[in-house]
């Protein structure tokens, strides 16, 4: 475990910060330039495409993750780990591929069908899918460079190749090769380290904690791509679009803050299985207080400017989607914490049993709520991401029970120095309605919010000297100094 913690969160950070500007530069070009029909086509078949890379996936990422750290150091063992899940998940895929093929020759209309049929890749894709094993050997610098190298191609043919407002289906493929090459490209660097070796591969031995990992994976379908399904089955592609295109904002941007917490799991889980329950805590509290540094600003910040960002991403033929983008923003507050309770407690701990339970709670709650506001004629994107953020609520509230009172993990949600990020946070709210009576217009407004509210947020972490921010300033100049 030589490789630094701190740079491994450098990498997946910066990575994570790639995969925002590119969207923020290319987004708005798309969003633009296509007609408002052809994007509510590609949402539909996004929509489609993600329920079937469940069956695809098969929950092979985090259970990879996961298992790599326990035999990391055993290279016969890596290697016979390795071929049986590459060999299970070209299996899932394979599978996957046909059932979405007859999809698309049953239910999607012919003049829809080019746009479906262009999705496929990205399934075919998922068969040379490892960066799971990259993520668990700790290999963010390649992750990132080559992530980096093939966006950039891609984002410079995107501008080549999608020019009138038609061009949806040269999009979605340009979108489905990317991801297939850089798939591709990880799989030749991990080939190249790491051989097959099937004399070990035994495929029914992973169809049960697979199977378990597949049905986390369909719980969690139950919360914001039910609501996707339920929106574009009985409200239309439009009210569809003004969930997706907030959502699609949202979770870019949260990728770049859980950069904080993903690169820590390898590590935390490396001390879990070896036992080592002090490293594990310590390195929880800091991940964990280092995300909430950061998210909860972001979250208020998204709340404050959800007009604007919607005006600059989305364009202004969109701005029904605000009310939406504000219900998401105050959503990520309460689900803020979701992946520290998954990713770096419950799952690291082998309670997937427990996890399956708690999510069919919040998912039922939400299915239930679903079909009440459908039946009621109530239904429309904010109602539905307002009732997925009550079942969550619910779902949260149990699960933080059986961490600590079950499990006996010592972690302390709503301690001062968690919560503090949070209340720092809120005083955007008066600061972005001050800014707004200026009437400065939307770029005058958005520059001069985000500026001054991150100039106070970071006075009063230098006033109050937080530990977090003092460490990651520790850490800068330590760099510095040997560069």
């Amino acid at each position: 475990m030589s490789k630094s913690i701190v740079k491994n969160t450098f990498y997946k950070f910066l990575l994570s910060v790639f995969n925002v500007i590119i969207p923020v530069l290319v987004g708005p070009y798309v969003n633009w330039l296509l007609g408002k029909e052809q994007m509510e086509l590609y949402s539909s078949a996004i929509t489609m495409l993600n329920f079937f890379l469940i069956f695809a996936t098969f929950g092979v990422y985090n259970y990879g993750i996961r298992e790599i750290n326990r035999v990391r150091d055993d290279k016969a063992a890596l290697s016979r780990l390795f071929t049986s899940l590459f060999s299970f998940s070209m299996i899932t895929t394979l599978l996957t591929s046909a059932f979405y093929l007859g999809y698309i020759l049953l239910a999607v209309e012919k003049g829809q069908q080019a746009v479906f049929s262009a999705m496929l890749i990205q399934i075919l894709a998922n068969a040379f899918m490892v960066e799971w094993l990259n993520e668990a050997l700790e290999n963010y610098g390649f992750i990132t460079k080559k992530t980096i190298l093939v966006r950039l191609i891609s984002t410079v043919l995107l501008f080549l190749v999608v020019r009138r407002p038609d061009d949806v289906l040269a999009y979605a493929l340009l979108m489905s090769v990317t991801v297939l090459v850089n798939n591709l490209v990880s799989f030749a660097y991990i080939k190249r380290r790491i051989p097959f070796d099937f004399s070990g591969v035994k495929l029914f031995r992973l169809l049960g904690p697979l199977s378990v990992m597949l049905i986390i994976a369909n719980i969690n379908y139950l919360y914001t791509q039910l609501d996707r399904l339920f929106l574009m089955g009985a409200v239309g592609q439009t009210a569809l679009t003004e969930y997706t295109k907030p959502s699609d904002i949202i979770n870019m941007i949260l990728l770049v803050v859980q950069s904080f917490l993903l690169a820590s799991v390898p590590r935390l889980s490396y001390y879990v299985s070896h036992g080592r329950k002090e490293e594990y805590l310590e390195l929880l509290d800091k991940s964990s207080r280092s995300y909430f540094m950061l998210i909860y600003p972001v979250c208020v910040g998204m709340l404050c400017l959800s007009y604007e960002i919607i005006y600059f991403y989305a364009s202004p033929k969109w701005l029904a989607a605000v009310p939406v983008m504000q219900v998401f923003s105050l959503r990520c507050i309460i689900t803020s914490v979701y992946s520290i309770f998954t990713n770096q407690i419950m799952y690291l701990h082998d309670r997937e049993r427990a996890m399956v339970r708690i999510l069919a709670l919040g998912g039922g709650l939400n299915l239930l709520m679903d079909t009440v506001l459908t039946l009621s004629g109530w239904l429309t994107p904010v109602t539905a991401i307002a009732s997925t953020g009550l079942a969550e609520l619910v779902m949260l509230s149990v699960m933080y029970w059986f961490i600590r009172r079950r499990m006996g993990v010592a972690f302390r949600l709503f301690s001062f120095r968690n919560l503090k990020y949070l209340l720092y946070s809120l005083g955007f709210l008066p600061l972005t309605w001050l800014v707004r009576q200026l009437s400065l217009g939307v770029m005058p407004t958005a520059l001069i919010t985000v500026g001054l509210c991150g100039a106070c947020y970071g006075v009063l972490l230098l006033l109050t000297r937080d530990e977090m921010l003092f460490f990651f300033l520790a850490k800068l100049r330590a760099r510095f100094r040997q560069g």
